[in-house]
């Protein structure tokens, strides 16, 4: 849901945003994963190549192709891709950087399961329950959660607030700072 009170939903080759009250499609474009930022609905390709803005179904930016799970940043000129394997942030007009996530004790593997955007930055989440706040203006932000493996991430509209889920079914909320 976005804060204009509207669902979004992705697809496998096209997202569309429907009135939940009236289940009217209101406005679809290219893509196959979609999220609700800076007053606007962006969508990501399947392949990571394009992100869009939904109601116009116009490109905001393109990147290599990827095989990975792609989020677009809140501005959609920015992505996060995640792999089993590896977390890639790829930022308009810079290289890429890799994701590296520390690990907790000897049982850990310090690897990316979880991502979300927000506001001004992406999230991440480990399956050792590490969270990162990751900017292109700065070093990540890193903080431990009481989680076992991360599954899910979403930030509230404000980017004020973090929701985490974990594999065992747990759920909190956090405040951003």
């Amino acid at each position: 849901f976005g804060s204009d009170g509207n669902l979004g939903v992705g697809m496998k080759e096209r997202v569309a945003v429907f009135n939940p009250q009236t289940g009217a499609e209101l406005f679809s474009s290219p893509g196959s994963r979609i999220s609700y930022g800076d007053g606007r609905w962006i969508a990501v390709s399947g392949d990571g190549k394009t992100t869009y803005e939904v109601r116009s179904g116009q490109p905001i930016a393109h990147f290599k192709a990827t095989d990975k799970e792609a989020v677009a940043s809140a501005d959609g000129r920015s992505e996060l891709t995640m792999s089993v394997l590896s977390a890639q942030v790829r930022w308009s007009g810079k290289e890429a950087e890799y994701v590296e996530m520390p690990s907790i004790g000897s049982e850990g593997t310090g690897r990316v399961s979880a991502i979300a955007s927000s506001p001004s930055s992406f999230v991440v989440g480990s399956n050792d329950g590490i969270v990162a706040l990751l900017s292109s203006s700065g070093s990540p932000r890193l903080f431990a959660t009481d989680h076992s493996q991360i599954q899910a991430l979403a930030v509230s509209a404000d980017g004020k607030l973090l929701g985490v889920g974990d594999s065992s079914g747990k759920v909190s909320v956090w405040e951003l700072q």
